[in-house]
């Protein structure tokens, strides 16, 4: 019967990450959306991953939040914003989970998209990686 139920137990988890879909090296999630999607494992390289944050306006300031399924240590080694646009931290600034200030108040363009790139050491174990972006104000 434990057989069973760990078998069970496996399939489950099997099908949950079938369904969610991969961001192996890069991803865009769009501001007021929250996405999801597994990092698979590659326990004999670190690597990187590349989040593009589109919609942000001008006037505005958002919350990014970053966090994953494993507490895997994952690093913010560079944030790449729009001209005019200023980033700031809540709480820790590189090890997730992150929390980040947007602000766009004096954005040059009317729109424009940011890029985040995130360390994540090499691990056995894939991880669900989440990421949302929302006005504050």
């Amino acid at each position: 019967m434990r057989i069973l139920a760990l078998c069970l137990f496996m399939l489950s988890t099997a099908t949950a990450w079938a369904a969610m879909p991969v961001c192996a090296t890069q991803g865009i999630c769009e501001v007021g959306t929250s996405c999801v999607c597994t990092i698979p494992s590659n326990s004999t390289q670190d690597r990187y991953y590349y989040l593009q944050i589109d919609g942000l306006l001008k006037e505005h300031v958002y919350q990014c939040k970053m966090s994953n399924s494993t507490g895997l240590t994952m690093l913010i080694t560079t944030a790449k914003v729009p001209n005019g646009a200023s980033l700031s931290c809540q709480g820790s600034c590189q090890h997730f989970p992150v929390s980040l200030l947007v602000d766009t108040r004096e954005l040059v363009k009317p729109t424009d998209s940011m890029l985040v790139k995130i360390f994540i050491p090499g691990t056995d174990v894939p991880t669900d990686f989440k990421s949302s972006c929302n006005v504050v104000y």
